[in-house]
């Protein structure tokens, strides 16, 4: 499938509430990141990760960035402006690292949607979710505009720009259960997935969160 489009996964916020790097949580044999690029990464032409550093393990091919601006406060925003700082191509499949049940049909039909507007993000739980959806390059200078004034609603910009939002309905028909979107924000998110089956946890991982607890129950 030969697009002009560019993935680029966020993987370098601070990840608070996980308490670890998203980025490094492990999906099988492979982390988030890694799972993501090895699931879907053939329907794209490049692929970018802004991971600030902090992915352990680089993919061939696949480009490895930092935020392009050097600001105090962190928000998807900031995500956003350096996934479009960073792209080469006129438009940017984006979405975050903490969504790595990715659904390859799901991201054909998002594709397939890109010129129904600047932006094209997915409606799920009757909501939309602007780290998951398409935005073309033309927002760029206005994303760094709004950074640049201590702005960081990611709603101005889809209110600003021609947006489409794709139907929940017609994701559902593609992913039932709508597992593509699910995001994985704590520790307990994480669990809920292992108790699936899904993955077992890394020791490195385990150890972590052991020797956490330990130093809670100690305070």
């Amino acid at each position: 499938m030969q697009i002009d489009v560019e993935l680029s996964i966020l993987a370098g916020g601070k990840s608070t509430r996980m308490g670890v790097h998203k980025g490094s949580l492990s999906l099988g044999e492979k982390n988030f990141v890694d799972h993501i690029i090895c699931n879907i990464g053939n329907l794209f032409p490049s692929i970018s990760v802004i991971d600030n550093g902090l992915q352990e393990t680089k993919i061939p091919g696949v480009s490895y960035h930092g935020d392009a601006l050097e600001i105090a406060s962190k928000s998807s925003l900031l995500g956003i402006h350096s996934a479009l700082y960073h792209s080469r191509a006129p438009q940017t499949f984006i979405l975050g690292c903490d969504t790595p049940l990715v659904n390859p049909k799901v991201v054909e039909y998002i594709i397939s949607q890109k010129d129904k507007g600047d932006i094209v993000v997915c409606m799920a739980d009757g909501r939309f979710q602007p780290l998951y959806g398409i935005y073309h390059k033309k927002v760029l200078p206005r994303v760094e505009e709004t950074l640049l004034q201590d702005l960081h609603k990611i709603k101005m910009l889809l209110d600003e720009f021609d947006t489409y939002y794709i139907p929940e309905q017609e994701l559902m028909e593609l992913d039932p259960e709508m597992n593509f979107i699910k995001n994985f924000n704590t520790y307990a998110d994480y669990q809920r997935l292992l108790e699936k089956g899904v993955n077992v946890l890394s020791t490195d991982l385990q150890d972590l969160y052991d020797l956490q607890g330990k130093e809670k129950r100690k305070n």
